[in-house]
């Protein structure tokens, strides 16, 4: 029994499952839209508000579009006159300390559905590319060929 047929056991595809849930094994939640989306995650703003940026001038935000967003929290505390008084307590204070944490990220790929066509036969080799800051990794070399509907497994 193999990761895959904890994912096919999860959506409903019990004939390549075969004998997984059977055997007592554990399955996974398969959402149909991303976890911003999904009504419990609240859109992960539970302590952020997502914000949109704009380029250019202060005017006319409806004509521009967006070229990407902030998240982030802002809160203004009146200060008293006199400094010697104590701070006003902070909403937030409970909040990680803000420095870099060194992370591990993993993404997992299993597959594309309905990809738009852009080779001349109607269909696409599509590949894997990863971004996350200034780090790319591509897998051009193991490109699925003529699919709109690839299998990546990674």
């Amino acid at each position: 029994i193999d990761w895959w047929s904890k994912f096919y056991a999860s959506v409903g595809d019990t004939e390549k499952a075969e004998g997984y849930l059977e055997s007592g094994n554990d399955t996974l939640i398969v959402y149909s839209k991303e976890l911003e989306r999904q009504e419990e995650f609240k859109g992960f703003q539970d302590f952020v508000v997502t914000f949109p940026v704009y380029r250019g001038k202060a005017e006319d935000y409806d004509d521009q579009a967006s070229v990407g967003e902030f998240k982030g929290t802002f809160r203004v505390y009146p200060l008293p006159s006199d400094p010697a008084q104590p701070l006003p307590p902070k909403i937030l204070r409970n909040l990680p300390s803000s420095g870099l944490v060194e992370c591990i990220v993993r993404v997992y790929v299993l597959r594309a559905i309905d990809l738009q066509p852009m080779d001349l036969n109607g269909l696409a080799d599509p590949f894997l590319v990863v971004k996350l800051g200034k780090h790319t990794i591509s897998d051009k070399e193991n490109h699925v060929p003529n699919s709109l509907n690839p299998v990546f497994g990674k």
